[in-house]
């Protein structure tokens, strides 16, 4: 597959593509002579296969951006936070607030 074929495939632009190049990310491809670059289907394939997460995955990454915003927050009203993730697969997430605001 070309580069234009792998970016349809994958559904973002060329240029994307080319940066993870540049960044050596993305599927592994084949270069052949003269920098042209090559990637076989079933590398891409498995490339997209090994990035399909599982839906406990997403439940953990939404509580971990809330958690994040939440702290973004307190950190504008003064307040620190200490975060402290425990737990296996599920990955419980236990927050301490450190210092709470000072009312005005």
């Amino acid at each position: 597959m070309d580069i234009h074929e792998v970016a349809s495939f994958l559904k973002i632009s060329a240029g994307t593509l080319y940066h993870w190049v540049s960044e050596r990310r993305g599927p592994p491809y084949v270069r052949l002579s003269g920098g042209c670059l090559r990637w076989r289907r079933s590398d891409v394939n498995a490339w997209v296969a090994e990035r399909v997460e599982k839906p406990e995955q997403l439940q953990r990454r939404r509580k971990t951006k809330r958690l994040v915003a939440d702290m973004a927050s307190n950190e504008e009203r003064g307040a620190a936070a200490q975060v402290e993730i425990t737990g296996g697969a599920a990955g419980e997430v236990r927050v301490l607030l450190l210092k709470a605001p000072e009312k005005e």
